[in-house]
């Protein structure tokens, strides 16, 4: 899990910032997981790896400012398993009541390529609300 969770974003992330030209403005997204903001013990390995890159996002984006905002997409369940109907006494749980889907995704990473708020060291997000509820 480390070596595509977290070394391959550095290492992409290295030779990103290595060939960007001086003075441009720039974006990197992370995808993380709502696990890594709030480990199970289910998942132990992919949780560390995740947390990792979590903290890696947030200090990267202090590293590279102001010309490169640095953010990450903590996604949920986006694709229920092959052949399966997401689980409802999970979906039910969680507090918009379904998961988020592929084109939320483009949506979102397409918001955070082409706008520039100030935005820089956050996580968002993508998951129903279903870190506010799940440990």
């Amino acid at each position: 899990h480390l070596q595509v969770n977290l070394t391959a974003p550095i290492l992409l992330s290295k030779s990103f910032v290595e060939n960007f030209p001086p003075r441009m403005n720039g974006k990197i997204i992370n995808l993380v997981d709502w696990r890594a903001l709030r480990p199970g013990k289910d998942h132990f390995s992919y949780s560390i790896s995740k947390s990792a890159l979590a903290a890696f996002t947030k200090a990267l984006a202090l590293e590279l400012a102001p010309n490169i905002m640095v953010n990450a997409i903590a996604l949920g369940a986006i694709l229920p398993p092959e052949n399966e109907l997401p689980n409802p006494a999970i979906v039910d749980k969680i507090p918009l009541h379904r998961w988020a889907d592929l084109h939320e995704l483009d949506n979102l990473i397409e918001y955070l390529v082409t706008i520039s708020p100030a935005l820089t060291g956050q996580i968002i997000h993508l998951d129903g609300g279903r870190q506010l509820i799940f440990n």
